[in-house]
Protein backbone atom coordinates (compact mmCIF):
# COMPACT_ATOMS: atom_id res chain seq x y z
CA UNK A 1 0.00 0.00 0.00
CA UNK A 2 2.88 2.36 0.74
CA UNK A 3 4.22 1.89 -2.78
CA UNK A 4 0.80 2.64 -4.26
CA UNK A 5 0.42 5.83 -2.22
CA UNK A 6 3.90 7.05 -3.14
CA UNK A 7 3.28 6.52 -6.86
CA UNK A 8 -0.22 8.06 -6.77
CA UNK A 9 1.04 11.13 -4.92
CA UNK A 10 4.01 11.44 -7.29
CA UNK A 11 1.61 11.26 -10.25
CA UNK A 12 -0.29 14.22 -8.79
CA UNK A 13 2.99 16.05 -8.14
CA UNK A 14 4.14 15.51 -11.74
CA UNK A 15 1.03 17.25 -13.10
CA UNK A 16 0.40 19.91 -10.44
CA UNK A 17 3.00 22.55 -11.18
CA UNK A 18 3.34 26.19 -12.08
CA UNK A 19 0.34 26.31 -14.38
CA UNK A 20 -1.96 24.58 -11.91
CA UNK A 21 -0.57 26.19 -8.75
CA UNK A 22 -0.97 29.64 -10.27
CA UNK A 23 -4.55 28.84 -11.25
CA UNK A 24 -3.78 29.92 -14.80
CA UNK A 25 -4.25 26.46 -16.35
CA UNK A 26 -7.52 25.82 -14.55
CA UNK A 27 -8.77 29.29 -15.48
CA UNK A 28 -8.08 28.70 -19.17
CA UNK A 29 -9.11 25.08 -19.59
CA UNK A 30 -11.98 24.87 -17.09
CA UNK A 31 -13.22 27.99 -15.29
CA UNK A 32 -13.42 30.10 -18.45
CA UNK A 33 -16.24 27.80 -19.60
CA UNK A 34 -18.43 28.73 -16.65
CA UNK A 35 -20.45 25.92 -15.11
CA UNK A 36 -19.54 23.65 -18.02
CA UNK A 37 -15.99 23.77 -16.72
CA UNK A 38 -17.12 21.59 -13.81
CA UNK A 39 -18.03 18.86 -16.27
CA UNK A 40 -14.63 19.42 -17.87
CA UNK A 41 -12.92 18.78 -14.54
CA UNK A 42 -14.88 15.53 -14.11
CA UNK A 43 -13.97 14.46 -17.66
CA UNK A 44 -10.30 15.30 -17.06
CA UNK A 45 -10.28 13.28 -13.84
CA UNK A 46 -11.63 10.24 -15.67
CA UNK A 47 -9.03 10.59 -18.43
CA UNK A 48 -6.20 11.07 -15.93
CA UNK A 49 -7.31 7.93 -14.07
CA UNK A 50 -7.43 5.96 -17.32
CA UNK A 51 -4.05 7.26 -18.50
CA UNK A 52 -2.36 6.53 -15.17
CA UNK A 53 -3.80 3.02 -14.87
CA UNK A 54 -3.06 2.01 -18.47
CA UNK A 55 0.47 3.43 -18.56
CA UNK A 56 1.60 2.12 -15.18
CA UNK A 57 0.05 -1.30 -15.83
CA UNK A 58 1.73 -1.58 -19.21
CA UNK A 59 5.17 -0.50 -17.97
CA UNK A 60 4.98 -2.92 -15.02
CA UNK A 61 4.07 -5.69 -17.46
CA UNK A 62 7.01 -4.90 -19.75
CA UNK A 63 9.44 -6.01 -17.05
CA UNK A 64 12.03 -4.46 -14.73
CA UNK A 65 14.28 -3.29 -17.57
CA UNK A 66 11.59 -1.21 -19.28
CA UNK A 67 12.41 2.49 -19.31
CA UNK A 68 10.67 5.57 -20.64
CA UNK A 69 11.86 5.19 -24.26
CA UNK A 70 11.05 1.49 -24.34
CA UNK A 71 7.52 2.16 -23.03
CA UNK A 72 7.01 4.92 -25.58
CA UNK A 73 7.98 2.61 -28.46
CA UNK A 74 5.78 -0.17 -27.09
CA UNK A 75 2.72 2.09 -26.99
CA UNK A 76 3.29 4.14 -30.15
CA UNK A 77 5.28 1.75 -32.33
CA UNK A 78 8.93 2.13 -33.27
CA UNK A 79 8.69 5.00 -35.75
CA UNK A 80 6.04 7.09 -34.03
CA UNK A 81 7.65 6.31 -30.67
CA UNK A 82 10.90 7.81 -31.87
CA UNK A 83 9.05 10.84 -33.22
CA UNK A 84 7.23 11.34 -29.92
CA UNK A 85 10.52 10.94 -28.08
CA UNK A 86 11.85 13.90 -30.08
CA UNK A 87 8.71 15.91 -29.27
CA UNK A 88 9.02 15.32 -25.53
CA UNK A 89 12.28 17.28 -25.19
CA UNK A 90 10.86 20.66 -26.37
CA UNK A 91 7.67 19.93 -24.39
CA UNK A 92 9.70 19.56 -21.23
CA UNK A 93 11.67 22.72 -22.01
CA UNK A 94 8.43 24.69 -22.37
CA UNK A 95 7.15 23.22 -19.11
CA UNK A 96 10.42 24.23 -17.44
CA UNK A 97 10.01 27.75 -18.85
CA UNK A 98 6.52 27.85 -17.32
CA UNK A 99 8.05 26.90 -13.95
CA UNK A 100 10.58 29.73 -14.24
CA UNK A 101 7.87 32.17 -15.32
CA UNK A 102 5.70 31.07 -12.39
CA UNK A 103 8.60 31.61 -10.01
CA UNK A 104 9.20 35.04 -11.49
CA UNK A 105 5.52 35.96 -11.08
CA UNK A 106 5.60 34.79 -7.47
CA UNK A 107 8.71 36.82 -6.67
CA UNK A 108 7.28 39.85 -8.51
CA UNK A 109 4.68 40.08 -5.74
CA UNK A 110 7.61 40.86 -3.42
CA UNK A 111 8.97 43.59 -5.70
CA UNK A 112 11.57 41.52 -7.56
CA UNK A 113 11.79 42.25 -11.34
CA UNK A 114 10.55 39.46 -13.64
CA UNK A 115 13.90 38.81 -15.34
CA UNK A 116 15.75 38.66 -12.01
CA UNK A 117 13.02 36.51 -10.46
CA UNK A 118 13.29 33.96 -13.27
CA UNK A 119 17.06 33.90 -12.85
CA UNK A 120 16.81 33.37 -9.09
CA UNK A 121 14.33 30.55 -9.58
CA UNK A 122 16.64 29.00 -12.17
CA UNK A 123 19.42 28.96 -9.58
CA UNK A 124 17.08 27.35 -7.06
CA UNK A 125 16.10 24.66 -9.55
CA UNK A 126 19.75 23.95 -10.23
CA UNK A 127 19.91 22.55 -6.72
CA UNK A 128 17.24 20.03 -7.69
CA UNK A 129 19.78 18.21 -9.86
CA UNK A 130 21.82 17.53 -6.73
CA UNK A 131 18.93 16.57 -4.47
CA UNK A 132 18.29 13.17 -6.05
CA UNK A 133 15.02 11.37 -6.77
CA UNK A 134 14.45 10.44 -3.14
CA UNK A 135 14.26 14.10 -2.16
CA UNK A 136 11.88 14.74 -5.05
CA UNK A 137 9.58 11.96 -3.91
CA UNK A 138 9.40 13.24 -0.34
CA UNK A 139 8.88 16.81 -1.52
CA UNK A 140 5.83 15.56 -3.45
CA UNK A 141 4.56 13.84 -0.31
CA UNK A 142 4.76 17.20 1.48
CA UNK A 143 3.47 19.39 -1.36
CA UNK A 144 0.36 17.49 -2.48
CA UNK A 145 -1.50 17.67 0.88
CA UNK A 146 -0.64 21.37 1.06
CA UNK A 147 -2.17 21.97 -2.36
CA UNK A 148 -5.25 19.98 -1.38
CA UNK A 149 -5.75 22.05 1.79
CA UNK A 150 -5.41 25.32 -0.10
CA UNK A 151 -7.72 24.18 -2.92
CA UNK A 152 -10.42 23.05 -0.49
CA UNK A 153 -10.15 26.35 1.38
CA UNK A 154 -10.35 28.35 -1.86
CA UNK A 155 -13.41 26.43 -3.08
CA UNK A 156 -15.23 26.85 0.24
CA UNK A 157 -14.39 30.55 0.36
CA UNK A 158 -15.63 31.12 -3.20
CA UNK A 159 -18.90 29.36 -2.36
CA UNK A 160 -19.30 31.39 0.83
CA UNK A 161 -19.22 34.72 -1.01
CA UNK A 162 -21.95 33.56 -3.40
CA UNK A 163 -20.29 34.39 -6.70
CA UNK A 164 -22.58 34.72 -9.71
CA UNK A 165 -20.17 34.96 -12.69
CA UNK A 166 -20.87 31.40 -13.78
CA UNK A 167 -21.30 31.83 -17.54
CA UNK A 168 -18.69 31.19 -20.19
CA UNK A 169 -16.05 33.91 -20.41
CA UNK A 170 -15.99 36.25 -23.42
CA UNK A 171 -12.18 36.36 -23.26
CA UNK A 172 -10.06 34.48 -25.84
CA UNK A 173 -9.03 31.90 -23.25
CA UNK A 174 -11.33 29.08 -24.33
CA UNK A 175 -10.32 26.63 -27.08
CA UNK A 176 -13.59 25.26 -28.43
CA UNK A 177 -16.24 23.49 -26.31
CA UNK A 178 -15.52 22.49 -22.72
CA UNK A 179 -14.71 18.90 -23.63
CA UNK A 180 -12.01 20.11 -26.03
CA UNK A 181 -10.37 22.26 -23.36
CA UNK A 182 -10.41 19.44 -20.81
CA UNK A 183 -9.06 16.90 -23.31
CA UNK A 184 -6.23 19.20 -24.41
CA UNK A 185 -5.34 19.74 -20.76
CA UNK A 186 -5.00 15.99 -20.21
CA UNK A 187 -3.21 15.48 -23.54
CA UNK A 188 -0.30 17.82 -22.91
CA UNK A 189 -0.02 16.73 -19.30
CA UNK A 190 0.14 13.12 -20.49
CA UNK A 191 3.21 13.98 -22.55
CA UNK A 192 4.79 15.86 -19.65
CA UNK A 193 3.99 13.16 -17.07
CA UNK A 194 4.83 10.17 -19.28
CA UNK A 195 8.50 10.03 -18.33
CA UNK A 196 7.72 10.42 -14.63
CA UNK A 197 5.07 7.68 -14.69
CA UNK A 198 7.30 5.31 -16.63
CA UNK A 199 10.00 5.81 -14.00
CA UNK A 200 7.56 5.50 -11.09
CA UNK A 201 6.41 2.10 -12.36
CA UNK A 202 9.71 0.66 -11.12
CA UNK A 203 8.39 1.09 -7.56
CA UNK A 204 5.42 -1.21 -8.19
CA UNK A 205 5.37 -5.00 -8.12
CA UNK A 206 2.09 -6.03 -9.74
CA UNK A 207 -0.41 -4.90 -12.33
CA UNK A 208 -3.02 -4.52 -9.63
CA UNK A 209 -0.83 -2.05 -7.75
CA UNK A 210 -0.27 -0.18 -11.02
CA UNK A 211 -3.99 0.15 -11.74
CA UNK A 212 -4.84 1.26 -8.20
CA UNK A 213 -2.03 3.85 -8.15
CA UNK A 214 -2.97 5.22 -11.57
CA UNK A 215 -6.68 5.47 -10.81
CA UNK A 216 -6.08 7.02 -7.38
CA UNK A 217 -3.66 9.61 -8.74
CA UNK A 218 -5.90 10.43 -11.71
CA UNK A 219 -9.04 10.86 -9.63
CA UNK A 220 -7.12 13.04 -7.17
CA UNK A 221 -6.05 15.24 -10.09
CA UNK A 222 -9.63 15.51 -11.29
CA UNK A 223 -10.81 16.42 -7.80
CA UNK A 224 -8.17 19.13 -7.55
CA UNK A 225 -9.26 20.53 -10.93
CA UNK A 226 -12.85 20.55 -9.70
CA UNK A 227 -11.96 22.36 -6.47
CA UNK A 228 -9.91 25.07 -8.17
CA UNK A 229 -12.57 25.51 -10.87
CA UNK A 230 -15.16 26.11 -8.15
CA UNK A 231 -12.75 28.60 -6.53
CA UNK A 232 -12.20 30.56 -9.74
CA UNK A 233 -15.73 30.54 -11.19
CA UNK A 234 -16.92 33.72 -9.42
CA UNK A 235 -13.85 35.63 -10.57
CA UNK A 236 -12.86 34.14 -13.92
CA UNK A 237 -13.91 37.09 -16.09
CA UNK A 238 -11.96 39.75 -14.18
CA UNK A 239 -8.92 37.49 -13.64
CA UNK A 240 -8.45 36.53 -17.29
CA UNK A 241 -5.30 38.68 -17.59
CA UNK A 242 -3.78 37.66 -14.23
CA UNK A 243 -0.70 35.46 -14.05
CA UNK A 244 -1.69 34.26 -10.58
CA UNK A 245 -5.51 34.13 -10.51
CA UNK A 246 -5.59 31.62 -7.67
CA UNK A 247 -3.74 34.12 -5.47
CA UNK A 248 -6.58 36.62 -5.93
CA UNK A 249 -9.30 34.39 -4.47
CA UNK A 250 -8.61 35.42 -0.88
CA UNK A 251 -8.30 39.01 0.37
CA UNK A 252 -4.72 39.94 1.35
CA UNK A 253 -5.40 39.78 5.09
CA UNK A 254 -6.84 36.25 4.94
CA UNK A 255 -4.70 33.47 6.49
CA UNK A 256 -4.92 31.41 3.30
CA UNK A 257 -3.54 34.34 1.31
CA UNK A 258 -0.39 34.11 3.43
CA UNK A 259 -0.26 30.36 2.80
CA UNK A 260 -0.40 30.74 -0.98
CA UNK A 261 3.26 31.64 -1.67
CA UNK A 262 4.32 28.48 0.16
CA UNK A 263 1.88 26.35 -1.88
CA UNK A 264 2.94 27.78 -5.20
CA UNK A 265 6.63 27.69 -4.31
CA UNK A 266 6.39 24.00 -3.37
CA UNK A 267 4.52 23.18 -6.58
CA UNK A 268 7.10 25.05 -8.65
CA UNK A 269 10.06 23.30 -7.04
CA UNK A 270 8.64 19.78 -7.26
CA UNK A 271 7.55 20.18 -10.87
CA UNK A 272 10.83 21.79 -11.89
CA UNK A 273 12.77 19.02 -10.21
CA UNK A 274 10.60 16.36 -11.88
CA UNK A 275 11.20 17.94 -15.30
CA UNK A 276 14.96 18.00 -14.74
CA UNK A 277 14.90 14.34 -13.67
CA UNK A 278 12.92 13.49 -16.83
CA UNK A 279 15.42 15.40 -18.97
CA UNK A 280 18.53 13.79 -17.50
CA UNK A 281 18.39 10.59 -19.62
CA UNK A 282 18.38 12.80 -22.72
CA UNK A 283 21.62 14.53 -21.70
CA UNK A 284 25.20 13.25 -21.42
CA UNK A 285 25.77 11.69 -17.98
CA UNK A 286 29.00 13.62 -17.43
CA UNK A 287 29.83 16.30 -16.51
CA UNK A 288 27.20 17.37 -13.98
CA UNK A 289 26.78 20.83 -15.45
CA UNK A 290 24.98 19.30 -18.43
CA UNK A 291 21.96 19.12 -16.14
CA UNK A 292 21.92 22.92 -16.06
CA UNK A 293 21.66 23.19 -19.87
CA UNK A 294 17.83 22.80 -19.92
CA UNK A 295 17.49 25.65 -17.44
CA UNK A 296 19.64 27.89 -19.64
CA UNK A 297 17.58 26.95 -22.72
CA UNK A 298 14.27 27.51 -20.93
CA UNK A 299 15.19 30.89 -19.43
CA UNK A 300 14.56 33.00 -22.61
CA UNK A 301 11.14 31.34 -23.04
CA UNK A 302 10.24 32.28 -19.49
CA UNK A 303 10.42 35.95 -20.48
CA UNK A 304 7.13 35.46 -22.38
CA UNK A 305 5.41 35.34 -19.00
CA UNK A 306 3.29 32.68 -17.36
CA UNK A 307 -0.01 33.77 -18.88
CA UNK A 308 1.44 34.13 -22.37
CA UNK A 309 3.04 30.68 -22.33
CA UNK A 310 -0.05 28.90 -21.06
CA UNK A 311 -2.49 30.75 -23.31
CA UNK A 312 -0.54 30.37 -26.55
CA UNK A 313 1.79 27.37 -26.22
CA UNK A 314 -0.13 24.90 -24.05
CA UNK A 315 -3.08 24.43 -26.45
CA UNK A 316 -0.59 23.68 -29.24
CA UNK A 317 1.12 21.17 -26.96
CA UNK A 318 -2.29 19.66 -26.24
CA UNK A 319 -3.03 19.05 -29.92
CA UNK A 320 0.47 17.63 -30.43
CA UNK A 321 -0.05 15.32 -27.44
CA UNK A 322 -3.41 13.96 -28.63
CA UNK A 323 -1.86 11.12 -30.69
CA UNK A 324 -0.04 9.83 -27.60
CA UNK A 325 -3.22 10.10 -25.52
CA UNK A 326 -5.23 8.13 -28.11
CA UNK A 327 -2.56 5.45 -28.58
CA UNK A 328 -2.14 5.11 -24.85
CA UNK A 329 -5.87 4.50 -24.38
CA UNK A 330 -5.95 2.05 -27.30
CA UNK A 331 -3.03 0.13 -25.77
CA UNK A 332 -5.39 -0.89 -22.97
CA UNK A 333 -7.03 -3.28 -25.45
CA UNK A 334 -3.77 -4.90 -26.55
CA UNK A 335 -2.43 -8.08 -25.03
CA UNK A 336 0.03 -7.65 -22.16
CA UNK A 337 3.19 -9.72 -21.64
CA UNK A 338 2.33 -12.89 -19.66
CA UNK A 339 4.50 -12.32 -16.60
CA UNK A 340 4.08 -9.62 -13.97
CA UNK A 341 6.99 -7.95 -12.25
CA UNK A 342 7.81 -9.80 -9.02
CA UNK A 343 10.56 -7.71 -7.50
CA UNK A 344 11.57 -4.08 -7.31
Amino acid sequence: MRRVIFVAVSYVGAVVGAGFGSGREVLQFFAAYGMSGLWGAVWAGGLFALVGAVLLRRVVSLGPDADYSFALRDICGRRLGRAMDLVVFPFLLVALAVVLAGGAALLAAFGIPIALGAALWALALGSATLAGRGALLWSNIAMVPLIFVYSVGAALFARSIGGTALTRSDTPLTVGPWITGATLYVAYNTVLAFAALATLAARLKTRTEAVVAGVAGGLALGFLCLLVTVALLPFHARLSASDLPLAAVFPPQHAFARLYPLCLGAALWTTGAAILVALQPKLPPRPLWWSIVPIVLAYPLAQLGLGGLIQTVYPIMGYAGCPLLVLLILSAFRRLPPAERRSV
